[in-house]
């Protein structure tokens, strides 16, 4: 004898359809397009600037504005541990994880310290 599914899967159902649909059509369509690109497109050139410049703007709004626990951080040392991260990396480009642990241990340090520049 075969069993009824359960009536509250239907919304579990629709939930995930809602969440996976959108974004499996733009996926889609960035594999296709992004088939017939060439990297120095104009389009292509494009496309990498406004990343840049969101991603750019995101770290810039977490370093001036954050939330949550780093809010209780001081100014300058967000400031410092991004000029480190950025220093470091320009001078260890392939390695990014280098970067990313000396921000955290600048803004450790600075914080642990409680050295405040600005």
């Amino acid at each position: 004898m075969q069993q009824a599914l359960d009536p509250d899967i239907n919304i579990y159902l629709l939930i995930f359809l809602a969440g996976c649909l959108p974004t499996v059509i733009w996926r889609f369509l960035g594999v296709y397009f992004g088939e017939k690109i060439t990297e120095d497109s104009e389009v292509f050139i494009w496309v990498r600037a406004v990343a840049t410049a969101l991603i750019a703007a995101l770290v810039m709004r977490i370093v001036i504005a954050p939330t949550g626990l780093l809010a209780q951080t001081a100014l300058s040392s967000r400031v410092l541990a991004l000029v480190a991260a950025v220093v470091i990396y320009g001078l260890m480009r392939p390695r990014f994880s280098y970067s990313l642990i000396t921000s955290l241990a600048t803004l450790f340090l600075l914080e642990t310290a409680g050295i405040r520049l600005f």
